[in-house]
């Protein structure tokens, strides 16, 4: 593993490296409260590749965005973009789960000469508001703006703190979770507390339309593969086939698991990456 830093749109933002420093980059995202970690499961598998694994700003060890800043889901692809100028790429393969995916296929709409091939675990795109939701969408947010004001919990030991995280991803175990854990806590008194910026738990205050996703995803120009878990998070199966459809050269695969499938069982998701890159 070789971490890395780089400065980013004003602020630092962390990682992790793996496989061959001169092999086809990989950049690979995690999903929301998630870390670089995420992707710990894949490092041998990825060996010939260049995996670079990055924090999004407000999780694992990258820093929180300034006071006065927001965490708008459209920042996210400002920061990857960032991320690949400061790395010197042209292109990636781009790797994401949940969040983290849903980012990178806005990206590659953004920007579809910067991606060569795409994979996205259990997640394309944001959650959308429609035009007439737009004004209580914000009244909500605006309300949840408290949420990052409240005192941090402290709990008196890692454990205690995984056990919490645990409640909220049942479908992973102590074992498969461990090296989230490490770069999502923080010594805090006598105790553990999360690094991730409390912000990230308020409702954005500006959300997209489905329409705005459907037109990224109609822009992706790579091949692109969707894998599904048969007991992830649940979606408006409506919607998901309207986005689905969008993307012009697709695969979609569903895996026996949970949402954090690439997490708790990569024996059984790498293989089926491995064949879509071929």
């Amino acid at each position: 593993m070789r971490p890395f830093e780089l400065e980013v749109r004003g602020i630092t933002v962390r990682g992790i490296e793996s496989g061959d420093p001169d092999g086809q980059p990989v950049l690979a995202t995690h999903g929301w409260l998630d870390n670089a970690a995420t992707w710990s499961g894949f490092r041998d598998g990825l060996g010939e590749y260049r995996l670079i694994a990055m924090d999004f700003p407000g999780h694992g060890l990258s820093d929180h965005r300034p006071a006065n800043a927001e965490y708008h889901y459209v920042n996210w692809v400002a920061d990857i973009l960032a991320v690949l100028d400061a790395l010197s790429l042209d292109s990636v393969i781009g790797l994401g789960h949940s969040m983290g995916a849903g980012v990178q296929a806005l990206a590659a709409g953004a920007a579809p000469e910067r991606y060569q091939k795409l994979c996205l675990i259990e997640g394309l795109g944001p959650f959308t508001t429609s035009p007439e939701e737009a004004p209580a969408n914000l009244g909500m947010a605006m309300k949840g703006r408290n949420l990052a004001k409240r005192e941090r919990s402290v709990y008196p030991d890692a454990q205690a703190a995984t056990k919490r995280r645990l409640q909220q991803s049942p479908d992973l175990s102590e074992d498969s979770i461990a090296p989230l854990m490490e770069r999502a806590l923080v010594a805090n008194g006598d105790g553990y507390s999360f690094r991730h910026d409390g912000r990230l738990h308020a409702r954005s205050i500006l959300r997209f339309t489905e329409a705005q996703v459907l037109s990224f995803l109609s822009k992706i120009q790579c091949p692109t593969l969707v894998i599904r878990a048969s007991d992830g998070l649940r979606y408006d199966e409506d919607a998901i086939t309207g986005r689905l459809n969008a993307i012009q050269e697709l695969d979609v695969v569903t895996l026996e698991g949970g949402h954090h499938l690439h997490l708790a069982k990569p024996d059984v998701v790498l293989p089926v990456v491995r064949d879509f890159l071929g």
